[in-house]
Parts: C-alpha cells; sequence; structure tokens
C-alpha cells in the first residue's frame, strides 16, 4: 500500500546541459511484494523518489541511472503538545528539533506552535529519543518521547547566557563584517547532554 513518488529525474539536453524535471512526473502504489516500477525513463538520468504509506514516515532517496532503491519506512509517532514560559505564556516562534536514536545530533523540523503554544508533530519517528524546543532569548528545552505519542510539555525559562567572540584574521587585527552563526547547541537534562542544533541558520550572528 506504499504510493512512491518520481519527484525529479535528471536529462541531459542537446546541448549536453544536464536538466530537471520536476513537473508531472507519475507516482505509483507498491504492489503486494512492496515492489514499484518505473518505466520510460531517461536511460541516462538521476532520479529523486519519495515513498509514503499510512502510518510510517515519509522517506526520500535518489538513484542513479540504472539503480534501485531501498525504502524502510520506520512507524511513526504524532506528539501533540504546548511549548510555553514559566508563567504559561504561549511561545508561538519556538522552533523543534528532533534528536534521532543514538545520536547526539538533531534535525531541525519543518512544523510550528500555534499562537497557543500548541502543536501536533507529524510523521516523529518511533524511535527518535527526544524533541529538543529552542526560542530566542530563551534557554533551550528537551522533551523526551514516549513511545505511544503521549502529549509533551515544555517550558523554556528566560536566559540571560552570552557568549563574546572576537574574531580577527590571521595578522590579529579585527575582521570586521564577518558573519559568526551558532552551529551546535548542547542541551541537559536528567544527565543526558545532547547536541540538539547543528547549523540551523544563524541563531546567533
Amino acid at each position: 500500500g506504499a504510493t512512491v513518488e518520481l519527484l525529479g529525474q535528471d536529462f541531459t539536453d542537446a546541448a549536453g546541459k544536464v536538466r530537471t524535471i520536476t513537473h508531472n512526473l507519475p507516482a505509483a502504489v507498491a504492489d503486494e511484494g512492496g515492489q514499484v516500477l518505473f518505466a520510460n525513463l531517461y536511460p541516462a538520468g538521476s532520479v529523486s523518489l519519495r515513498a509514503r504509506a499510512p502510518g510510517r514516515v515519509p522517506a526520500r532517496a535518489a538513484v542513479a541511472p540504472g539503480g534501485d532503491a531501498l525504502f524502510r519506512l520506520e512507524p511513526a509517532l504524532i506528539v501533540p503538545g504546548r511549548v510555553h514560559d514559566p508563567d504559561g505564556n504561549a511561545l508561538p516562534q519556538a522552533r523543534f528539533w528532533l534528536v534521532p536514536p543514538e545520536s547526539r545530533f538533531a534535525e531541525a523540523l519543518e512544523q510550528t506552535p500555534d499562537a497557543r503554544g500548541s502543536f501536533t508533530l507529524q510523521d516523529v519517528p518511533a524511535s527518535a529519543r527526544a524533541i529538543a524546543v529552542y526560542h530566542s532569548g530563551r534557554a533551550p528545552g528537551l522533551a523526551f518521547l514516549d513511545p505511544n505519542g503521549a502529549a509533551i510539555d515544555v517550558e523554556l525559562p528566560s536566559s540571560d547566557g552570552s557568549l563574546e567572540i572576537r574574531v580577527t584574521d590571521p595578522a590579529g587585527a579585527p575582521a570586521a563584517g564577518a558573519r559568526v552563526s551558532l552551529a551546535a547547541l548542547c542541551v541537559e537534562r536528567d544527565g543526558v547532554s545532547l547536541v540538539v542544533m547543528r547549523d540551523p541558520g544563524g541563531l546567533g550572528k
């Protein structure tokens, strides 16, 4: 019952330039053996695929010409919850990161809370360890996940922590105009230390 979508296909035009088709591409439903076959593709073009199935986490794959794709769709959780400050005020600008199993590094999620701070995270892998939550000006939070998808409540206290950084050239002169981004942030809870962000797009600059 899984559906596999063809998201893009590369081909080489008459001028020898590689181009990608992304519109009006087919999708197919896997047969009883879990197999899908796409025919009439460009013989020398790579393809991008996405597989979906009810109750499973969607997955993507890039396949080289003549290659095969194997999708292992992990069971998905739906995780509701709320994020707020210590006084109960909603924090609708919070952002979420998914902490995968057996990893200290997190992956950004697209979902955001509503005006009341409530959220429903879709397609959360059942094997995920935790959800990390970040809001500008507040200490980051970490909520460990229940395998049954129980609701989580995240409280983010204010934070006055700061880090002063000086950037110079090799001779020691100030490098005016240099951009500094926060590439990783460590969160600790219940004795567990996790790097919950990696290249989060300039949380500090």
